[in-house]
This record gives structure tokens, C-alpha cells and sequence, in this order.
């Protein structure tokens, strides 16, 4: 899987993060139930999203790094 790590500061775009990945990229969310192609966590501050796909991968970078 390809791993994003977002610190503290880039919480506040959480939620519009994980609704782009719903609308662009397919099944995933905060659960990680095995048919998803995406996964999204948070420990600490931190929040961590991952994906399956290169593709998709690199289709989020460009939005949001």
C-alpha cells in the first residue's frame, strides 16, 4: 500500500480529503475492510491515508500534496 501522513496542521481538511477519495477513487473510508481500495486513520494527530492502487496514489498526491 502507498502511505500519506498528514500532521496536525492538515486536520481541518480531513473530512473534504476523505470525501474527494469517495467521489474520485472508489470503496474506502475508515473502515479497512478487505474490498477497499483506499483506507483512512488517525492516531495522535496524525492522519494516515493509504492506498492499493499506484493510480490512485498518484491521483490523490496531485490534489493534495
Amino acid at each position: 500500500m502507498i502511505e500519506f501522513v498528514f500532521d496536525k496542521h492538515s486536520h481541518h481538511l480531513q473530512n473534504e480529503m476523505v470525501r474527494w477519495c469517495e467521489e474520485n477513487i472508489g470503496p474506502g473510508g475508515w473502515l479497512n475492510e478487505p474490498y477497499y481500495i483506499w483506507h483512512v486513520s488517525a492516531v495522535f494527530g496524525n492522519t494516515f491515508f493509504k492506498f492499493k492502487h499506484q493510480q490512485d496514489a498518484a491521483a490523490f498526491s496531485s490534489k493534495w500534496r
